[in-house]
């Protein structure tokens, strides 16, 4: 008799802490898995300037991309460099939205500047061009569709081009795509994602 009120006892207690257990994983809240983007990407980034003819041949440089992936915050960085006899490199930072289905790019190319803005670059190819001023704006769709493809675009509008030793010159505004491919990327949460890209404020102005 005694042995079965013990036992009564062991298994009450056992249960009361399964409980305890149980409430306190509630109170922490759902936790994200944030999507699997990190590892090295390649393809190409192309900069079609609008207007004059002399100015819109396209320029496609390689590009190569190297990402880890997101923290438990969402926050992940990279860097890449242009290739195929281009010059130009800069850093990658952004943040998954806290659902994880979407991502506010702070940088791709030099600091404190709109997405896509490699000054070195556009100095040696653009010349005559002045972007202070300019406005850069992301297109709503893009990002990672989660089978290793990284895919953005977005329009500078607002650049002044000299046209002529006068000093005279024409307000334009530059495409720019980024098309890039990840063919191993690291292991971790796999899923479709079709990803909308977002800015703060939607827009971004040169300085």
């Amino acid at each position: 008799m005694r042995s079965l009120v013990r036992l009564r006892a062991v298994v009450t207690l056992v249960t009361v802490a399964v409980v305890a257990a149980a409430c306190g994983s509630d109170s922490s809240g759902p936790r994200v898995n944030f999507p699997t983007i990190g590892g090295s990407y390649t393809g190409t980034i192309t900069y079609q300037m609008s207007g004059d003819p002399q100015l819109t041949a396209p320029l496609v440089p390689g590009i190569a991309i190297s990402m880890g992936d997101p923290d438990g915050n969402g926050n992940f960085s990279g860097s890449f460099a242009f290739n195929s006899g281009f010059t130009g490199n800069g850093t990658v930072v952004g943040q998954f939205s806290s659902d994880g289905s979407s991502i506010n790019w702070l940088q791709f190319g030099d600091a404190n500047e709109p997405l896509f803005f490699v000054s070195s670059f556009l100095a040696i190819n653009y010349p005559n061009c002045n972007f202070q001023g300019a406005l850069f704006s992301l297109d709503a769709n893009g990002g990672f569709d989660g089978s290793g493809n990284l895919n953005l675009d977005g329009q500078y509008t607002g650049i002044r081009c000299a046209i002529d030793n006068a000093g005279d010159s024409d307000v334009t505004q530059m495409a720019v795509a980024l098309a890039s491919f990840n063919p191993q990327p690291i292991q971790g949460v796999a899923k479709p994602l079709g990803l909308h890209s977002a800015l703060r404020g939607g827009v971004q102005r040169v300085r």
